[in-house]
């Protein structure tokens, strides 16, 4: 048998962290999809203090793998993961990153797992966020939206956190996480919700400035007959 069945079973969710405008401290109105600012190395990750800050991270296991904008990655830290998998028997997987290639990256960890015969019984999330926690000060942000997201029992009752990007998608990402989900890859952003082969991100680009400056960013789905499964409402 692989290796996986052979370990102890972890009963938390394991939150890797590889960085992503979710994890930066830029001013996203005058941001460029090439200037995304982050710590300089991984142990420097925000988001155990920002599961804290939610009230949830006591039901998390937290392995920084990488902190970098999605464009720079070489997919080195998904081998990594497969092979952290082999020996840490994890079922529920967060992977916090930059949503440029997650997407991509989502389909390459399915792909390795699924070879590996690693996929059966687990569950694997992707998210992150179009604005960042922090400020350019490296303070918490204030709230970007209006909108309302249940919580899980025994969060924390603060409705700043409800209503900004990177907070609203850590609580629906483990609020998926806990209410259980099918078996594979798949990619929370907002209120969508589907398997990371139906996932795109697309981006609009002003250049006619001194800088460039993203006018539109977001995620759509695929219609394409190489795309797999069906999309699962939430």
């Amino acid at each position: 048998k692989p290796c996986y069945i052979q370990c102890m079973e972890h009963h938390k969710t394991l939150v890797v962290t590889l960085g992503g405008t979710i994890e930066s401290f830029y001013n996203p109105e005058i941001a460029t999809p090439e200037d995304v600012p982050l710590e300089d190395s991984a142990e420097k990750t925000i988001i155990p203090q920002a599961m804290k800050k939610l009230g949830i991270d006591e039901a998390c296991d937290f392995l920084p793998l990488g902190m970098r904008d999605s464009k720079k990655s070489d997919k080195s830290e998904f081998n990594t993961l497969v092979n952290y998998l082999k020996t840490h028997d994890y079922r529920r997987v967060l992977v916090i990153e930059g949503t440029d290639r997650m997407a991509d990256h989502g389909t390459y960890l399915e792909q390795k797992l699924r070879e590996a015969d690693m996929l059966i019984g687990r569950q694997i999330l992707f998210t992150g966020a179009m604005n960042p926690l922090r400020d350019v000060k490296k303070e918490w942000r204030e709230p970007a939206t209006n909108e309302a997201w249940p919580k899980q029992p025994g969060e924390k009752d603060n409705a700043s956190m409800d209503k900004n990007d990177g907070w609203r998608n850590l609580r629906m990402a483990m609020h998926d996480m806990k209410r259980g989900m099918p078996e594979g890859v798949f990619i929370r952003m907002g209120r969508e919700f589907w398997p990371a082969s139906r996932m795109t991100k697309e981006v609009t680009v002003d250049r006619n400035g001194i800088a460039p400056v993203v006018t539109q960013s977001g995620f759509v789905a695929l219609a394409h007959p190489d795309s797999a499964g069906l999309k699962i409402s939430r």
